[in-house]
């Protein structure tokens, strides 16, 4: 494997103002400061961050603010917990009242085609696995379901509150540590 060094910050706060401009919103410095002071590891981590603050303040009709992004995002610094995907599979099947079959399974109705593509999405989120490896958990998916799947509900977050809301429910409760 490659060693590949993360980017630095100033490289992390000009990416985090691309992604704002190419998604039409505007946002302080000191929010994108704040952003890439604390998401460190990777672009995808930082992307997370900045659509969670963004969605958040486009649901509440709030502007995006250092306070808003730093009660955003304080929910996703507790984590030491390793989060497997099959935590992850089981819960969002309990939170939608399916089986882990149905989640991983070739079931296409809608509830459960939502409730897996959020599986694959918080997988995404939640885990360093590749899109290929969390493919192969959900019933050896191709690694363009999952992206899609990620796109998908990362973009339906930013439209839909009930999709915002599954999401968040749904990480606080991973992120509880299991007893």
């Amino acid at each position: 494997t490659v060693d590949v060094k993360p980017p630095d910050r100033e490289t992390r706060v000009a990416i985090l103002r691309m992604m704002a401009s190419m998604n039409g919103v505007s946002i302080p410095n000191e929010v994108l400061d704040l952003i890439a002071e604390r998401f460190t590891e990777n672009i995808r981590e930082l992307e997370g961050a900045l659509t969670r603050v963004t969605a958040v303040a486009s649901l509440n009709n709030q502007p995006v603010t250092t306070a808003l992004a730093e009660q955003t995002l304080q929910d996703f610094f507790s984590t030491d917990v390793e989060i497997k995907p099959t935590d992850i599979i089981s819960q969002v099947a309990k939170y939608f009242h399916l089986t882990f079959d149905d989640i991983v399974g070739r079931t296409r109705t809608k509830n459960i085609a939502l409730a897996r593509q959020i599986a694959m999405y918080l997988a995404r989120e939640m885990t360093s696995m590749s899109l290929v490896d969390i493919g192969e958990v959900f019933g050896g998916r191709d690694h363009t379901t999952v992206m899609h799947a990620y796109t998908r509900i990362s973009n339906e977050m930013q439209e839909k509150r009930e999709i915002y809301n599954y999401v968040m429910e749904l990480t606080v409760r991973l992120k509880q540590p299991q007893n």
